[in-house]
């Protein structure tokens, strides 16, 4: 609750929440026992190709140069011929010199510093000669172990790694696997996208390739070339193409003199690949059967001589890649490729067939996926329409799951049909499959059943069927399905405006819907995600609010105008203001239909209320939208709840003596005369008469399994709760419109202007955006070595500390100059075990000229 206020010092309680959630995480990426640990031996960094091996040696050594430190970064391909390692250090860093003497300076470095100096080798597998390193790396780390300030690094991909070491050779050194972007894929894959001006539809993060750095770039360079940014992925068979195009081109450079780009021999490699595995149903191949087919495609070109190196060539541009850590099979690098192609072998086969090989397990699901693809183009019908209950289940989920590798023309009204189907049926994982699915694809443009169709859908349920649905499948799905957590997420670190806008709408649509969550955090996270789109894309916002103005749910009206009303003020732009005054205006004040919620009140009057600060609107204007206001006067029923409090328990239990009833509605009712019982009653009176009795058996459930009262589960509410929330700000303009207000305290201050009504419920401040820029201010830097000589005594006496605090009180950021108000600085003697340290506390109090004198007065024999 205190994160409301912009001032409080809690604004930032759910950033708080975030970090906690991931210092393990951070701790563990700066451990240094990894060092420690390593001792004197080398580091040997493991991991499959494209996987950032490379990328993380170069930032190493960027690391220390940008500090001034030299640092040492060797590719493999440099080792070359009889040349011994040594050598080859000498002849590009300090021809003419000794290695020893190279060592000695590097070591130097370290020592002053106190840094391991890295002397990184990457991709030792692109040697020649797969003997080189093991005779010459056990050679350079002897000579290395000398200086305890060196630290030989050197990166090896997995599947080369017992082809070019010995077993004693590696177990020699401490093994780091490199696991890529795993765990990270969402904020990889938006610094991609951010980086080239690309996007890649959000569910792509679910296939374990985008957790390969080089797949993710080549998708990027893909889209570069395309007038919308975007990659095709609903095509699979474009992006495909496209794909092996790029790749062709690349590879062809290298035979020239053998063949042309038009020959698309890389497309004629894969698809004999292909063919094989197909044949021997195998979802991938030994290096033999590989270097076997590979041969066959070269040989009609001339030049099978050559297989191994093409090989290599299609490992490294990851167009295959190892199938297991033991690198004893092959596959290709992205598994959908291949089942789309493998899928092409049940093209013109019996139902029965397919049913077999699913059961028989020869298929996985994704090559299901694509067989039903296929199956639409070649037959006009959906599978899932011919398959009985033997695999119903294998094929609801691909049939899902698949829609989002469709062209867009291949959902039609017998794809909808089916879904229609799935939806309407009793079957909880079949429901639950298909509503997953339609948020995968909410975004495609054009598409049948994308946001719009969801918004229709989710528009004709009642309010209580809808948060029904919505719960079961959603409540606490939020850490555990990606395609949720990913719709929010890249909502909210979204920078620029670099997608087309009708994308951005549906997208806008989605949030929504997740804004009227009884999960907490869905609901948060949505808000906050709404809010930055709105903040980037801020035409669209009256579209929105017209598209939900019927929907009977205050939660989600809450979300939209807290975000228009958060988007405004971080714009501060009048364009964007004065159509939503026009919309309020017309829609509102001149048509006096009022919104009851006293939150909905406060959000449409702020944006009066701010435009009329920034001189965009009269004061005549912002009057008519402060209170007081109307609305029909509900009074206390106590023989409804008398009737229906048996029926009820729970919730009159929750409305009469929880938590809520005794702490969440506001003591200041009772300046109008009424209690908070009072209002509880109310509330209950509202909650049965508005349709609640479907809910209340799915509510026990949820206090089941996520606890209730002090002990429940923070995220999770239950539906009565969000219904006791919405109409407790209802009723709360219902009093303040019909009841009296008497005062139980007199106050002497006259309020010149109204107050908010419902400032105090606000549990989400969504103008509090996340900030960042490059500032540092001063730092506090002693010169330690000038008392170096000195005992601690003798130093510790020498006053010298003031001397420098003139120096820490000001800094200049980009042409201003800023002023510490408050500061907790520290410096610290390096390279001592029982080190010396220099602290100071700034604090800084305004005070107004004209009382100077006063001030240096009452400092006279003050000692701080």
């Amino acid at each position: 609750m205190a994160s409301y206020m912009c001032t409080f010092p809690a604004q930032y309680l759910d950033e708080l929440w975030d970090v906690i959630s991931t210092l393990p995480l951070i701790a563990r990426l700066f451990d240094i026992s990894l060092m420690n640990n390593a001792g004197n031996r080398a580091i040997l960094v493991t991991g499959k190709g494209g996987i950032g091996k490379t990328h993380l040696l170069c930032d190493i050594v960027r690391d220390f140069v940008d500090k001034g430190i030299p640092a040492v970064l060797l590719l493999g391909d440099m080792f070359k011929g009889k040349d011994t390692v040594d050598n080859v250090i000498i002849n590009w860093f300090q021809k003419g010199e000794t290695i020893e003497n190279f060592f000695a300076w590097l070591n130097e470095y370290g020592n002053q510093n106190n840094v391991y100096v890295p002397i990184c080798i990457d991709a030792i597998n692109e040697v020649d000669d797969n003997s080189y390193w093991n005779s010459n790396l056990p050679l350079i780390i002897a000579k290395a172990e000398a200086y305890s300030n060196i630290k030989i690094i050197v990166s090896c991909r997995s599947i080369y790694l017992e082809e070019y070491l010995d077993e004693e050779k590696i177990g020699g050194m401490l093994q780091v696997p490199h696991s890529g972007f795993d765990e990270m894929e969402v904020e990889a894959l938006g610094s991609f996208c951010e980086y080239y001006g690309v996007n890649i539809n959000y569910d792509t993060t679910c296939v374990p390739e985008f957790m390969n750095p080089l797949f993710l770039k080549m998708l990027c360079e893909i889209a570069i070339g395309k007038e919308d940014k975007t990659v095709v992925v609903e095509d699979i068979q474009t992006l495909m193409g496209e794909f092996f195009d790029v790749k062709n081109k690349i590879i062809s450079k290298y035979y020239a003199e053998y063949f042309s780009v038009k020959d698309k021999v890389v497309s004629l490699a894969l698809s004999a690949v292909t063919q094989y595995m197909a044949e021997h149903d195998r979802y991938s191949m030994t290096w033999f059967e590989l270097r076997t087919v590979i041969a066959k495609v070269l040989a009609e070109f001339g030049i099978q001589e050559k297989t191994a190196g093409f090989i290599k060539l299609l490992i490294s541009e990851n167009l295959l890649r190892e199938a297991d850590e033991k690198g004893a099979e092959i596959t290709f690098a992205y598994q959908k490729f291949y089942e789309y192609l493998y899928a092409q072998k049940y093209l013109d086969v019996e139902v029965e067939i397919i049913v077999e090989a699913v059961e028989n397990k020869k298929i996985t699901l994704g090559t299901l996926e694509m067989i039903q693809i296929l199956f639409l183009r070649n037959t006009k019908e959906e599978l899932i329409s011919r398959i009985d209950n033997r695999i119903h289940g294998e094929v609801v989920e691909t049939f899902m799951s698949g829609l989002y590798w469709r062209n867009v023309n291949e959902i039609n009204e017998k794809t909808i049909a089916e879904i229609e189907k799935l939806l309407s049926s009793s079957n909880e994982s079949d429901m639950r499959r298909v509503i997953l699915g339609l948020i995968a694809i909410a975004t495609k443009k054009d598409c049948a059943i994308n946001a719009y169709y969801v918004h229709k859908k989710l528009s004709n349920m009642s309010s209580y069927r809808r948060d029904f649905i919505l719960s079961l499948f959603l409540l606490k799905q939020y850490d555990q399905v990606k395609i949720i957590s990913d719709t929010c997420e890249r909502a909210i670190v979204l920078k620029h405006p670099t997608f087309a806008e009708d994308s951005i709408l549906l997208w806008k649509i989605i949030l929504c819907w997740g804004t009227g969550s009884n999960d907490i955090k869905l609901r948060d996270k949505a808000s906050k995600g709404l809010t930055n789109l709105f903040r980037l894309y801020p035409l669209d916002m009256l579209k929105v609010i017209n598209m939900f103005k019927d929907i009977d749910d205050d939660y989600i009206h809450e979300r939209i105008w807290q975000a228009v009303y958060s988007s405004l003020i971080v714009l501060a732009e009048q364009k964007y203001v004065m159509p939503i005054l026009e919309y309020i205006k017309n829609s509102i004040i001149l048509v006096g239909i009022w919104p009851q919620n006293v939150l909905l009140r406060d959000y449409l009057r702020n944006i009066f209320e701010y435009a009329y600060y920034k001189g965009w609107c009269t004061e005549k204007e912002v009057i008519l939208v402060r209170p007081p206001y109307r609305s029909k006067k509900h009074k206390v029923n106590k023989k409804f709840a008398l009737q229906f409090k048996d029926r009820f328990s729970s919730l009159f239990w929750n409305c009469q003596e929880s938590d809520f009833a005794i702490y969440t509605i506001p003591s200041e009712v009772e300046n109008y005369g009424v209690t908070k019982k009072d209002v509880g009653l109310m509330i209950f009176e509202d909650i049965v008469k508005s349709g609640y009795k479907p809910c209340i058996n799915y509510d026990k459930s949820i206090d089941y399994t996520y606890g209730s009262l002090r002990s429940r589960d923070e995220q999770v509410e239950r539906i009565g709760k969000k219904y006791q929330k919405i109409y407790l700000y209802r009723e709360l303009g219902n009093i303040y419109d019909n009841y009296k207000y008497s005062p139980r305290f007199r106050y002497s201050d006259i309020e010149l202007v109204c107050p908010e009504q419902g400032n105090s419920l606000r549990d989400i401040d969504l103008t509090v955006m996340p900030q960042s820029n490059n500032f540092i201010g001063t730092k506090l830097v002693y010169p330690f070595y000038r008392y170096c000589k000195w005992n601690d005594i003798t130093w510790f006496k020498n006053n010298d500390v003031e001397r420098y605090i003139p120096n820490l009180i000001g800094c200049n950021y980009e042409g201003e100059e800023y002023y510490m108000l408050q500061g907790y600085l520290a410096s610290k003697e390096v390279g001592k075990k029982a080190f010396r340290e220099v602290w100071m506390q700034v604090r800084t109090y305004l005070y107004t000229k004209d009382k100077k004198n006063d001030l240096l007065k009452w400092f006279e024999k003050k000692r701080f």
